[in-house]
């Protein structure tokens, strides 16, 4: 990773602390005793604390793209992230993500940014706010956390047309320890069960749900 975006801070579970340890020969590497994703929770606090936008990576990034006039076009981990940073800048919101597939088939040049859709933590930027993600939801918690960014604040700010690459599944560690049918179907329980009004299972994909949030009326740059 440090190859792609340089030197930064690594927040990991002990039991992944030595992996990083010998990975990270830049990076500032801070265990967190608490599960995932706590890890998450303590980079959003030290950024509140400090009064400075944090900007959240997994670690398992393959590449970024940007779609340009219809093309998906290869682009560095620095130019993406400053995308980001800039058009969450001049949002009046404070979560801010980039879209969560890599296939540009599903992307849309007339609506570069919105408000109201699910923004995946695989790439985030956070300002200064109150809110965390929650640590009884060791999966799907972004989902959770986007709804209620956009319940606290009155919307989000996605990046349609950024369009990363990760490992996701095949990727060892991180919520690949531990992720079975049993707690992807307790997570969608319990979004569900929260946000009726929001969120519902996704009929063509079993062990999936859809996210329904209605859009801001303002708040987003033009």
């Amino acid at each position: 990773m440090e190859e792609k975006i340089g030197p930064a801070t690594w927040y990991v579970p002990l039991d992944e602390l030595a992996a990083y340890m010998n990975a990270a020969t830049r990076s500032r590497v801070e265990p967190v005793t608490e599960p995932f994703p706590a890890c998450r929770n303590v980079a959003i606090s030290e950024g509140t604390e400090r009064d400075l936008t944090t900007v959240q990576l997994d670690d398992d990034l393959r590449k970024f793209r940007l779609v340009l006039g219809g093309q998906a076009i290869d682009t560095t981990a620095d130019v993406a992230i400053q995308e980001l940073l800039e058009t969450v800048a001049l949002s009046d919101f404070k979560l801010g993500g980039v879209a969560p597939t890599s296939n540009p088939f599903f992307s849309n040049e007339a609506k570069p940014v919105s408000s109201h859709l699910f923004v995946p933590s695989a790439c985030i930027a956070v300002k200064p706010n109150c809110l965390t993600f929650d640590p009884s939801m060791p999966l799907k918690a972004d989902y959770d956390y986007t709804i209620r960014q956009w319940m606290t604040y009155g919307g989000v700010c996605r990046l349609n047309l950024v369009l990363p690459e990760f490992a996701y599944a095949t990727n060892p560690g991180g919520c690949n320890l531990y992720r079975t049918p049993a707690l992807v179907e307790q997570a969608n329980r319990t979004l569900i069960g929260r946000y009726p009004k929001y969120v519902r299972p996704n009929p063509r994909r079993p062990g999936e749900v859809l996210l329904r949030l209605p859009r801001a009326s303002a708040g987003l740059p033009l």
